[in-house]
This record gives structure tokens, sequence and C-alpha cells, in this order.
């Protein structure tokens, strides 16, 4: 701190001596407040304030007038606070302790410490508002190239919204209705409460692994594998102690299987055992993980009026969003985990039927330029491709010394012919953007069978394109035949869309179905423990908007 700053926050110490014994509250407050401006570390009864900038914009725009107008509506902010745990987040980021301790010491206060109590109570509000509305963790810190919105949408005052919460009849109500638009959240903040009552019951038993177990089987193993079913509603609930593994189990196993992504055959092997015999406290993790990343989409989802196209990458699963629900879901493939699909979200503005392939550079150094030198000819023409030089001219291969050729120094592109061999199949979906990633057919289509899709070089591969084309175009003359009547020129064309159409590429492995199924899926990519550590650290406020595309 420089000296003049120095001077300026001792001179301000000093007035909050003399305002204790002879100012008002709102003086208190305001000396408070520019204090605050003038240090570096910034702290109220001993807790620190993470919300200074907001504070001072709020209290110098109400004239440094206290917020709260009684005790009881203060007292709200701990039912507040199991809101806030009901939406997966720590009370403990909350400073309920710090004041606690000012409402139940002897009544009245002084000003100085009723200036404290109205702080904390506003500080504590932010907080929660902030956690609830944005999530805990600013994802910027980390993706390095997050792009979803993180403000409030043009128009809405944070200062009003603030104070609209104080007025209102009831804190949680006010909130409630100001986080949870969503229905995808709402189901999956369900599926918490409901994970958490099952922990508190004791949760469910280990199902020992070792054999296969299928239809007919005797089993000592069968009694824990039933009640290990009926823990999570797969199974009725029942006093079957037997060790015979029958139908009814078989139904109930296959339920299983089809909420965590597995093969629903009924057979209990290896990664079925693995999905059993993962704890309580990891299925609540997931769900709490989930929870937060939709935090971070909110604004955006209320922007795009719930309309939009969602991509799950951990369940490799496509859906059209209208209203809060899905109109259309489809299977996918992404990105293997060494080519990761990214996390963000675009506009889909065109659509390009019989779509050339030009071979990006990652792929071109790592896969094509090696088969190219080991047999040009025989590459080129079994992949339908063309090699180019920059001006977009056909190149003679067979005149070019491929052992001179590097990848850091190529001067040509590979681009590959419309046709159904087209590594984006016969149309792809493009909202741009700087990771080169979008939507498209694929003539991988036996790859759709398989339960893990991480098959993509990071783009995504949609196994329904048709259906989804028309969706997106929303357009009548845009039907099936129309899409056909395009197809059999085979020649590429470009369609672009009247308005366009929000994508938002998530990664979830905990969510929640309408009608209260809950389903898991793989941590392909490593992310959730990455993201619950983040959530593990002492809480921050940090008002730095995204760079929103």
């Amino acid at each position: 701190m420089n000296k003049a700053r120095a001077l300026a926050a001792l001179a301000i110490i000093q007035c909050l001596l003399l305002t204790s014994a002879h100012g008002s509250i709102s003086d208190s407050i305001q000396q408070r407040i520019e204090h605050m401006m003038y240090t570096e570390q910034v702290d109220v009864d001993g807790v620190p304030i993470l919300a200074d900038e907001i504070l001072a914009e709020l209290y110098a725009a109400r004239a440094y007038q206290p917020l709260w107008s009684d005790s009881a509506k203060i007292r709200q902010l701990s039912s507040l606070a199991d809101l806030a745990y009901a939406n997966g987040l720590d009370p403990a980021d909350y400073p309920l302790a710090a004041v606690q301790r000012l409402l139940d010491a002897p009544q009245p206060l002084g000003n100085q410490d009723s200036a404290d109590l109205d702080i904390l109570a506003t500080e504590t509000l932010i907080r929660i508002g902030y956690q609830l509305r944005f999530g805990k963790v600013n994802p910027n810190g980390l993706f390095s190239d997050w792009n979803f919105i993180r403000e409030l949408q043009a128009g809405v005052k944070r200062n009003q919204t603030i104070e609209g919460f104080v007025q209102a009849p009831s804190l949680v109500d006010a909130m409630d209705d100001w986080v949870s638009d969503a229905p995808i959240y709402e189901f999956m903040r369900d599926a918490l409460a409901r994970y958490r009552e099952i922990a508190a019951n004791g949760g469910w038993p280990l199902v020992p692994d070792g054999a296969t177990l299928r239809v007919g089987d005797s089993d000592p193993r069968i009694p824990a594998l039933r009640e290990r079913l009926q823990a999570e509603g797969d199974l009725a609930a029942g006093n079957d102690e037997s060790e015979q593994f029958d139908d009814n189990l078989k139904s109930a196993v296959i339920r299983f299987q089809g909420r965590h992504g597995l093969d629903a055959d009924g057979v209990v092997g290896k990664r079925s055992f693995q999905a059993l015999n993962v704890s309580i406290d990891n299925r609540v993790d997931q769900l709490r993980a989930s929870l937060e990343r939709g935090r971070w989409v909110m604004e955006q989802a209320q922007a795009a009026e719930n309309h939009f196209v969602l991509v799950n990458i951990a369940s490799a699963q496509l859906a059209v969003m209208r209203g809060g629900k899905a109109d259309f879901i489809t299977r996918v493939q992404v990105g293997k985990p060494y080519r990761q699909t990214p996390v963000f979200h675009g506009d889909i503005q065109y659509l390009v039927v019989n779509p050339t392939w030009t071979v990006p550079p990652t792929i071109l150094r790592q896969d094509v330029l090696p088969k190219l030198k080991a047999d040009a000819d025989a590459y080129l023409t079994s992949k339908n491709m063309d090699l180019l030089d920059r001006d977009g001219n056909k190149v003679d291969h067979t005149q070019i010394d491929w052992t001179a050729i590097s990848a850091r120094s190529f001067p040509y592109i590979v681009r590959q012919r419309p046709g159904p061999w087209n590594a984006l199949g016969q149309i792809k979906f493009i909202f741009p953007n700087s990771h080169f990633v979008f939507v498209h057919d694929t003539p991988s289509r036996q790859l759709f069978e398989r339960t893990g899709r991480a098959f993509s070089s990071g783009c995504i591969r949609v196994e329904k394109p048709w259906e989804l084309a028309q969706l997106v175009m929303n357009d009548a003359k845009w039907d099936r035949a129309a899409f056909q009547d395009v197809l059999d020129t085979q020649k590429q064309k470009t369609i672009h869309l009247n308005k366009p159409l929000p994508v938002f590429l998530m990664y979830w492995t905990g969510m929640a179905d309408a009608d209260g199924t809950v389903r898991f899926y793989e941590d392909i990519y490593g992310r959730d423990e990455v993201l619950l550590k983040a959530m593990a650290q002492p809480p921050s406020i940090d008002l730095t908007p995204s760079d929103s595309t």
C-alpha cells in the first residue's frame, strides 16, 4: 500500500472509532465501506469480505442506509443456506456464524455492531446468490477458452435484485424463483435430495465381484445384488433372500444398466460390477458437479428462451430442447480422451449438404501425412481424396517427393470429395468457433451401437442427422424430401437458418429425467475430480465476465 492510501486508511479508522460513539448506523456503514476501498485485506468482525465491490455500489446507491429492517428477515439467511445446500453447495462458505453471533448479542446493538450486522447479512446474501446463480467455481479458471456468459442479462440491475430479495416476504422463495428456471436443473436437484436420503439411510451394500451372473445362476452374492438394486429403486423392495437369479432380477439389472450407459443385457459382468460398487458418496458428488455445471450455463439458457441444442459429452447424446423438454434425442459420438470435445456454446447458423472434408492440421499431422508418405496413391484413392494447392487447384501427387515433406511446412490441402464415404457424412451443422468443432453425419454408423462412444477427433457425429436437420431448420419447406433432392445433386449446398439456434456442449456425468429416473455416466475425460476439488476450495467472488461469442 502507498503512503497516501495508508494515511487515508488511518484517517478512516479514526473516524470509525468516533462514529461508534457519536454517529448513526448509516455513518458507520459509510465508514466501513470507504475503509474497504482503501485496504487490500478487507474484513468485518473477522469475516473476509468477498463482495466489497458490490457492497460499495449497493450502499452508495442507498446513501448508506441499512438494507435490513428487522432481525427476523436476517434470520431467514439460515434457511437460504439450506436452499444452497439443497443445490449442492456448502453452507460453510457463508458467514452465518458471525451473523448469528451479532443477532444473539445483547440488544440493542450499538451503531458499529448494527452496521457490521447489516453488511455481513448482505455479504451472506450476495455469496449465496452468486453461487446459486453462477456457481461457486468460475469456469474461466478451468477452461482457458470458456465462452458462456457469467453476468446478469441486459437490463437486470444487481442492486435492485439484491434489494428485491430483502424486500420479499420470503428470502428462500425469492431466491428459488430466481435460480431454478431450467427444468433440467430442477430434475438434478431433486435427484440430489433423493441420493442424499439414500446416503442418510446407510447407502447400499457392495456386491462382491467375480464370475459373471446371469439368469438361472445360483450364487451367494445374489442377495447382496438384490439389496443393491432395491436401494435405487431398480428392484421393488421385498424380503426375498434367495440365491437364485430369476427373471425379475434380470429386469432390474437391465434397468440399472440402462441408467448407467451400459449394455442393457441383464448380465452382470465386469463393467456392471464396477457401476454397482460405486459408492453413494461418489454418486452424490456426481450430481453436485452436474448442478455446478448447470449453474454455469443457466443465464445462457434463459437468454436462449429454453430453445437450444444440447450435447451431453459424457452421455454421448444430443437433444433439441424446447421449453425445458427434449423434443428429440439421438446418440452421438464424441472426442476420444486424447482428443476431447470441448465445452462451449455457439449458434448453428447454417447446414452444408454433400460436404467436402478438409483434413484439419492435427489429423493431417498425426494421421494422414504418415499414410501419404507410405503410399500416397493408395491412400488418396481409397479415401476419395484430392491433393490441392493453397489456391484450391488439384496437384499431381505422383510428382511429389514425399520424403522431403514435413508436417510443419506442408504446402498442400487434403480434401475428401462429397459422398457417403466422406468423414463428415452427407450433412454438417456449422456453429463457427475457434475449436473447429461442429455436428455432422458419419459413415461410421456401426459405432453408434457401442455404449461408450468416444471415437471422434473432437467433433460430434450424430446418428439421426436428417431428423435433426428438419428440427434445426424449423421450416416446413425443409422436409426430408427437400433434403433428399439436394442430396441427389451430389453437389455441395449451404443452407442458412432463418434464425441462428444456440447449441450448448456440456459435460454432465449425473443427470435426471422428468419422471425421476437418475442416470450416471462414466467420467471419460476425468473432469469430475478436478471440479470437485475446485468446489472444495475457499469461496471467492469473481465478477470478470466471459468473452461471450
